[in-house]
């Protein structure tokens, strides 16, 4: 747009040209969380997008729950993580995108997996009924 101021007197005519800038607001989308995985199930390549839901393609992962984290891309390999709850964020309009951020956080947990023990076998003879009850757990070591 321009805006003239015309010529008064002795003083030239003067012109301003404005231009106006709309950037497009994206979204982070919404959380479809958490993933939960034992240790021994977590996938090496899991798509984190999958827990998302709606959001624009373009923005920017980092683990933990900052835009400032170390960022990090998706597919991600969950078989390096110790067991515990991990986050991640999802995080739209990064600078020098002049709207302000829109982020999602999602959540993967990693399950210790289950130890029954190790099974120590025992032998009665059917006559012999002690020790009456029988308790299963002390046939397990572990």
């Amino acid at each position: 747009m321009t805006y003239t101021v015309p010529a008064i007197n002795a003083c030239p005519e003067e012109t301003a040209t404005v231009t106006i800038v709309i950037h497009e607001t994206f979204t982070s989308g919404t959380a479809n969380t958490p993933a939960v995985f034992c240790e021994a199930d977590a996938p090496n390549n899991f798509d984190l997008f999958s827990l998302l839901d709606n959001e624009d393609v373009g923005g920017q992962w980092t683990q933990g729950n900052t835009s400032s984290g170390p960022v990090t891309t998706s597919p991600l390999d969950l078989t390096t993580l110790t067991p515990g709850t991990y986050n991640y964020r999802y995080t739209q309009n990064v600078a020098p995108n002049p709207c302000p951020e829109e982020f999602t956080t999602v959540q993967i947990e990693i399950l210790a997996d289950p130890n029954p023990g190790t099974a120590i076998n025992a032998e009665f003879c059917e006559n012999d009924l002690t020790p009456n009850p029988f308790d299963l757990f002390t046939a397990l070591d572990g």
